[in-house]
């Protein structure tokens, strides 16, 4: 049975035609093999690996092994029980953040929004280390941009926005559950050794970060031809809507409780309410204020006025 092996002794050239140019693999093979190796399903093939090898190179550029700095640590500890130590260190190779205003990060930070501010990081694997009580440990690496750590003191609020990305990061990445609570080590600024890590060093372009939202209109076309998205679901929380004032409102308030949710966006399809509100508002002047301490939303919703 006739074999067909694939050589890279004389490797083949492309010419501007698209026909390739070197070893003549058409005289060495029988009239059957030539005719596969010039069948339209081979060459295709051929240019998905040549596009898969070029993706992995370019991909290649994008990381690279980071050794990073002490920055600080913080204690803190699994929610079922459990200590961890989470080293905060940095590298100038890790992507600074977008550079924004006072205000927008007040915002963020108030909020706990980073959809509009995000700080690149990356999140290591555990190592176990020995604590001050001779007791093994979790302990996690964390490297932020340089020029983030010298931005902690200045902008205030700016560690505990931090460290929620943070926490919000490792529970993702190794399906943690960390308590909020943390204390900041004041006489060590790394628990262990720091491990080096594979990061991303080239910053992202804006289409791999995210799109803008979508329209209304986008939305609403899209449940009129029957969208592929799941639907939504989940617990109907408690609530309480009230007009301010009761006569002839201004404002339409809206309180959820939602026990068990840290922060907004956190876990999807927790919590579901629909609501017909009992008058038009001004849905581009709706606010939103999510209070961490009682796991509260509210929101205010100007009352549209009629023209009549």
């Amino acid at each position: 049975m006739d074999m067909l092996r694939i050589v890279d002794d004389e490797p083949l050239a492309a010419t501007a035609d698209g026909s390739s140019q070197g070893a003549d693999l058409s005289s060495d093979l029988g009239p059957e093999a030539a005719e596969a190796l010039s069948s339209e399903a081979f060459q295709k093939l051929l240019q998905e690996v040549q596009a898969s090898t070029s993706s992995e190179q370019q991909a290649s550029k994008d990381f690279a092994l980071v050794s990073p700095e002490p920055g600080f640590c913080v204690k803190t500890d699994m929610e079922h029980g459990g200590k961890v130590f989470i080293n905060v260190c940095h590298s100038a190779q890790v992507p600074s953040p977008p550079s924004v205003s006072d205000e927008e990060i007040s915002m963020a930070i108030a909020n706990l929004d980073n959809s509009k501010f995000s700080i690149p990081m990356s999140a290591g694997g555990e190592h176990i280390e020995v604590d001050n009580a001779g007791k093994p440990c979790s302990v996690y690496d964390v490297i932020i941009n340089s020029d983030v750590l010298t931005q902690l003191e200045n902008r205030l609020g700016m560690r505990d926005f931090l460290l929620e990305l943070v926490l919000s990061l490792l529970e993702a990445k190794h399906g943690l559950s960390l308590n909020r609570e943390y204390k900041l080590m004041k006489r060590r600024k790394n628990m262990g050794s720091l491990q080096p890590q594979y990061c991303r060093v080239k910053k992202r372009k804006v289409a791999e970060v995210g799109r803008p939202m979508k329209l209304m209109e986008e939305l609403e076309a899209e449940a009129e031809a029957g969208s592929d998205q799941p639907e939504l679901a989940g617990e109907t929380p408690r609530h309480r809507l009230t007009k301010e004032p009761e006569e002839n409102p201004e404002f339409l308030i809206l309180e959820v409780e939602t026990p068990g949710l840290l922060r907004l966006h956190a876990r999807p399809n927790v919590y579901f309410l629909h609501l017909d509100l009992p008058t038009p508002v001004i849905a581009t002047e709706v606010s939103a204020q999510f209070n961490r301490r009682t796991a509260t939303l509210t929101v205010v919703m100007p009352v549209a006025k009629s023209n009549s």
